[in-house]
């Protein structure tokens, strides 16, 4: 496998200075070229067990590895997209993508090449001097994808990239990531509040639990690509995604104020 998580738990301090648990006994693995989203109520620790996993968070318990290896930090095996997209606005698109290039000292010719090539995968062509306000947000979130395959990790962190994006522009990057996965061969670990995208993008898909976050159910989905979403299979399988979700709500709505 090539990222496994072991029994991960985490808390923080609430605001009265009391422990809030946010992740409780979380274990899976993901596979070389495997996708597998999470899905799960607000609140529900997905975002922290992603910056668990990058190294930008401690766990209190649990390990995580990747090839074997326990994570003691961040470093260059995985890449993370945020929401926000993260780009530095005083940098081209081109400047964007080499950065990580620039900070492991990759000579400036090579960064051009890489850079190049992926400005391609991504279809940016074109825009390589534009800077981030020049850029609608499917493209800003193109430049991010970009920045973080130049950087060649083996694990791939998306935490909810498109969820600021609007609908019709939403199933296009859906569309263009898979295109991208399916030519890089990356693994991705892909955080989503939506059910449609989850089953459209996903090998498997991990239900999370309301806070503190625990694993409620692992659905597997046909590897076919791409899919119908109208096929009954999925509708089934989103009933089901659904459905538990809305218990979780309903157990939340029924916890003492």
């Amino acid at each position: 496998m090539k990222l496994e998580v072991e029994r991960v738990s985490k808390r923080f301090r609430s605001s009265d200075n009391l422990p809030l648990a946010v992740l409780c006994d979380i274990s899976f693995e993901l596979g070389v070229n495997e996708f597998v989203c999470i899905v799960g109520p607000s609140g529900c620790g997905k975002t922290t067990l992603l910056r668990i996993i990058a190294g930008l968070e401690q766990q209190d318990s649990g390990v995580v590895k990747m090839d074997g290896a326990p994570v003691r930090g961040p470093d260059a095996s995985r890449g993370m997209l945020f929401q926000d997209y993260a780009l530095f606005p005083w940098r081209t698109v081109r400047q964007n993508i080499e950065f990580g290039l620039e900070i492991k000292r990759v000579p400036p010719a090579v960064r051009r090449s890489i850079s190049r090539h992926f400005i391609s995968v991504v279809g940016l062509e074109g825009f390589e001097d534009r800077y981030p306000h020049q850029l609608s947000g499917g493209m800003k979130q193109r430049v991010a994808i970009a920045r973080a395959l130049a950087n060649d990790p083996e694990v791939i962190l998306m935490d909810e990239p498109f969820a600021s994006l609007d609908a019709q522009t939403r199933v296009a990057m859906q569309r263009h990531l898979l295109r991208v996965f399916n030519e890089s061969k990356k693994s991705v670990l892909f955080v989503t509040h939506n059910v449609e995208e989850a089953l459209y993008l996903g090998d498997r898909v991990l239900v999370f639990t309301k806070r503190p976050g625990r694993i409620r159910a692992v659905l597997s989905l046909p590897a076919e690509r791409p899919r119908d979403l109208l096929d009954p299979e999925f509708v089934k399988l989103r009933a089901q995604i659904l459905e538990m979700l809305n218990q979780e709500l309903k157990w939340k709505d029924q916890e003492p104020a």
